[in-house]
């Protein structure tokens, strides 16, 4: 399984859009046979974002980053965004669970 960490920090004046926005993108990501989780989570202020992402595979997340509501939701959201930082990850499965 491959995940993805992104961390955003939104300008005060564009939280609401920007919260509207990405919960449709993973609304829309969840439909994507290869995506297994989208969670998004914000700060008690809204200042911030962070999504947890899981897919099939890296190639699953690949696939992801060239559908139409991936670039349609970075190209709108990109004036609303202060910082973005992504980070991928391979999950291993905890053996205790």
């Amino acid at each position: 399984m491959h995940a993805v960490a992104v961390q955003f920090k939104v300008r005060a004046e564009w939280r609401n859009d920007f919260q509207e926005t990405v919960l449709k993108n993973a609304r829309r990501s969840l439909q994507e046979a290869g995506c297994h989780r989208f969670d998004v989570c914000f700060s008690e202020d809204g200042s911030e974002c962070f999504l947890y992402e899981l897919y099939k595979g890296r190639a699953a997340f690949e696939e992801h980053l060239v559908t139409p509501h991936f670039k349609e939701f970075d190209q709108v959201t990109r004036p609303f965004v202060i910082t973005k930082r992504v980070e991928t990850y391979l999950l291993h499965p905890n053996p205790l669970c």
